[in-house]
């Protein structure tokens, strides 16, 4: 998803782009000229920064040498950037060598902007060029993924557990009938595309663990939450049911005289905040769009055990169960698991080939159980899983 936003986005930006356009910008903008509060404030920021990094601060830059500055950020330019500074485009002073402080003889100017975001990118651009050289696959993988994660990618494991080939429509009816076939998608008429196993895969490429980064995706839906949701609605007068990665259900108490249509009308509490901010959250007549909101399903009731397994006006949503092969799941099911912990099993049936030889094959699962919320907390804050009959002073920490 947050690929795809991405890409969107770029799109967006370079839809009117000419190449042969002429986009020099010349700021028109008031060129600052910076108080002795203003440099005050900067040095002693430079100072906290070089302390807290244990870096020598004694030589760093004083309020002495405000006319020196003063003069500098009137009549030079970025040296990254070459932009002048303005009150919108405000200067910095950016450090020729990191490992000493901010000294006179050791910064260059610079716009606020380009110190604060161009140096880490480039550094671990850098670190990922030297550990390919190195052949350190662990550093050259986590430095392509830091990379990555900058633009919004999540971390995707680039092992290959199978391979896809472009076979004809005589090669794929062959591909069946051979050992290792997995599946096939046609792509045109005579063209497929054929998933077979792999019979030998290399271990010498690190694995790479996929985690969480904040993605666009991820960064609206907390967004709307905080710094939506909580200015524009009465909270006291709103339920969070249940959350998961990009989505949450919520129960509201508004007008009773009113059908669940109203959604969120009676509970706002700000309606200037709600009014000026609207467009820029929810999407326009629950059409979906890239890092918008939309209201997919409302109702008056509602039972959930955990995402993606809930009831909402008897539509029953279990992820990974066939509902049409289990018709003993209910909403008395869920009522059950509630009240008295009943766990409730499902049979799914599906069809496989594999060497030939068709098969039909019934997978045995838990379909309705109880979420386990529980954590042991240990004596240093750090959390494990609940397991029954363990307590926390049979774990220690090395």
């Amino acid at each position: 998803m947050s690929q795809c936003a991405n890409a969107i986005k770029y799109a967006i930006c370079y839809s009117d782009f000419d190449i042969k356009g002429n986009y020099n910008y010349e700021s028109t903008d008031k060129l600052i000229d910076i108080t002795q509060n203003y440099w005050r404030a900067k040095v002693e920021s430079y100072i906290e920064q070089d302390n807290k990094m244990n870096r020598n601060s004694s030589n760093n830059v004083t309020i002495d040498d405000y006319d020196y500055f003063k003069e500098i950020f009137k009549n030079q330019r970025c040296h990254i950037f070459d932009a002048r500074f303005t009150w919108k485009n405000r200067p910095t002073l950016d450090r020729i060598d990191n490992s000493k402080g901010h000294s006179k003889d050791n910064v260059l100017p610079c716009c606020l902007y380009c110190n604060v975001c161009k140096a880490i990118r480039d550094e671990n651009q850098m670190k990922q060029m030297q550990a390919k050289d190195a052949k350190n696959e662990g550093l050259r993988q986590f430095c392509k993924l830091i990379l990555n994660s900058a633009f919004g990618g999540d971390a995707l494991n680039s092992e290959k557990y199978s391979n896809t080939r472009l076979l004809s429509a005589n090669k794929t009816f062959i591909q069946h009938m051979l050992g290792g076939f997995i599946h096939s998608t046609e792509l045109n008429e005579d063209l497929y595309a054929v998933q077979v196993d792999r019979k030998n895969c290399r271990c010498n490429t690190c694995l790479q663990v996929a985690y969480f980064v904040l993605d666009s995706a991820k960064f609206c839906y907390v967004n709307f939450i905080y710094n939506f949701m909580y200015k524009a609605y009465d909270m006291s007068r709103m339920h969070f049911v249940q959350y998961n990665t990009d989505s949450l259900t919520c129960a509201i108490s508004g007008n009773q005289n009113r059908g669940p249509d109203q959604l969120f009308e009676e509970v706002i509490k700000d309606q200037g905040f709600f009014d000026t901010y609207k467009d820029c959250v929810y999407t326009d007549n629950g059409q979906k769009q890239i890092l918008n909101i939309g209201i997919e399903k409302y109702g008056l009731n509602y039972i959930a055990l955990s995402p993606k397994n809930y009831i909402i006006n008897n539509e029953i949503v279990l992820k990974g169960i066939i509902l049409n092969q289990n018709p003993q799941i209910n909403e008395q099911k869920f009522v059950d698991c509630i009240n008295n912990g009943t766990v409730t099993t499902a049979v799914n049936t599906t069809l496989a080939q594999r060497n030939g030889i068709m098969s039909r094959l019934q997978m045995s699962r838990n379909a309705i159980t109880g979420s386990m919320t529980k954590m042991i907390v240990l004596h240093k804050q750090s959390c494990l899983p609940f397991i029954y009959g363990i307590k926390a002073d049979r774990f220690f920490i090395k």
